[in-house]
This record gives structure tokens, C-alpha cells and sequence, in this order.
């Protein structure tokens, strides 16, 4: 239910943002109070690190297999 209410209070919002009007300070205080999900990048961090591991021991080990053949 909590995700109902936070997707219903976004849409409002983004339906009367025009009936009233936000001072910085007020739209920056509004989105620290909501969820602090959206700066949860620890695993997209983790998979990016991940996959440029893997792409410079592939291109490690060509070279080597490379410079070992010739």
C-alpha cells in the first residue's frame, strides 16, 4: 500500500504543480523528506565495476595469448 500512496502523491504533484507555486528551498525539502531509494547505487556500482573487471582481464588475456603465440 505504502507504494500506491508514493506513486499516487507523485502524480499528484505533478498534476496541480501548477495551482501552486514552490520555493526552492520548498522543493528541495519535499524530496529529501520522501524515499531515499533513488540514491541507492551501491548495485549499480557494483555491476559497472563487475563488467569493466571482466573486460580488462579479457582483453589481458587476448594480449597475452597474442604476445605468447608470436
Amino acid at each position: 500500500m505504502d507504494l500506491i500512496h508514493e506513486v499516487w502523491e507523485k502524480v499528484e504533484g505533478c498534476l496541480f504543480q501548477n495551482l501552486r507555486t514552490h520555493s526552492l528551498d520548498g522543493l528541495v525539502k519535499r524530496d529529501l523528506a520522501g524515499s531515499r531509494d533513488w540514491m541507492n547505487i551501491r548495485s549499480d556500482f557494483e555491476l559497472i565495476v563487475f563488467d569493466m573487471e571482466e573486460m580488462i582481464f579479457d582483453e589481458l588475456l587476448d594480449e597475452s595469448v597474442m604476445i605468447i603465440g608470436e
